[in-house]
């Protein structure tokens, strides 16, 4: 990765340029991209818009034909666990809450900027932008414990990967920054990058994703012994109107991805990947909180 500021004349705010190159895995990525709404890029923007640190981040990546992304995991200075999913279509149309209504459709012209698992990992809610910049917190609850040292974070499920983003060889990211912080912001990034390990997912080695399927994701936060998320509730989604024609297996395969994050000690992000019969309806993807 590259970052430097750009010379310009003294009324212009000064640019930093940033290149992150993902080749380091032939046939990883393809072609190049400017996207500043992609979920490699926004867990920079709080750090050139408001001048925040952002902590230690990794990209998680899915691969079935090609590699697409699957989103960002960031763990910031204030002991938060951010993740920003990689989705092509992030609107938010429909919402699940804890009631005698469950499920309601969203009215407003939103879309999911990311999930936070806050401090104490107590507590969850996702994040959601408009086109103004403003932000809010929606689906806000509390963290579930499933196991002893096991918490459940989120589940994402999509109906194929071509609703995420596809991996770039190269990405170019452009942000203009205050001409006194410059060096700052530039040295924070780097910080933010040292020793980071992209982490690549899949389904069970010869499992294939068929056109009555959907795919899974759940994020989990548990140690970092293998055996200790074995057999995990997967917390599925399954309700009309938002899934159609679901069909529970006997057993369900599943492969488990143990992402580090630096900084986080004694624990790892457990991203389980598995496919499901069903349809997702209406929209492209489901986040699934506790």
């Amino acid at each position: 990765m590259e970052g430097m500021p750009k010379p310009s004349g003294s009324n212009k705010r000064p640019k930093i340029v940033i290149t992150i190159t993902l080749s380091f895995s032939q046939g990883f990525g393809r072609g190049k991209s400017r996207s500043m709404s992609s979920a490699l890029a926004r867990p920079m923007r709080q750090l050139f818009e408001k001048g925040r640190p952002i902590g230690r981040f990794n990209y998680v990546f899915h691969t079935n034909d090609v590699c697409s992304i699957l989103g960002s995991l960031c763990y910031t200075p204030g002991g938060r666990v951010l993740f920003f999913p990689g989705l092509t279509s992030r609107k938010l149309i429909w919402s699940k809450h804890r009631g005698p209504t469950p499920i309601t459709k969203a009215t407003s012209n939103e879309l999911v900027d990311h999930i936070t698992l806050d401090k104490n990992f107590r507590n969850v809610h996702v994040t959601t932008s408009f086109a103004n910049g403003t932000k809010k917190h929606v689906m806000s609850g509390a963290s579930r414990k499933v196991r002893k040292d096991v918490i459940f974070w989120f589940g994402i499920s999509i109906q194929n990967s071509k609703v995420l983003e596809k991996t770039p060889n190269e990405l170019t990211m452009i942000f203009t920054t205050s001409s006194t912080d410059a060096d700052r912001r530039i040295k924070l990034i780097e910080e933010a990058r040292n020793n980071a390990k992209h982490h690549v997912t899949s389904l069970p080695k010869g499992k294939y994703l068929k056109e009555n399927e959907f795919l899974h994701f759940a994020f989990f936060f548990g140690p970092y012994e293998y055996e200790a998320v074995n057999n995990l509730p997967l917390f599925i989604p399954t309700q009309e109107p938002i899934v159609l024609d679901y069909a529970a297996e006997k057993k369900v395969e599943v492969r488990k991805h143990p992402v580090n994050l630096e900084g986080l000690r004694d624990r790892k992000v457990w991203v389980i990947v598995s496919k499901h019969f069903g349809k997702i309806r209406g929209q492209d993807a489901i986040i699934t909180l506790p």
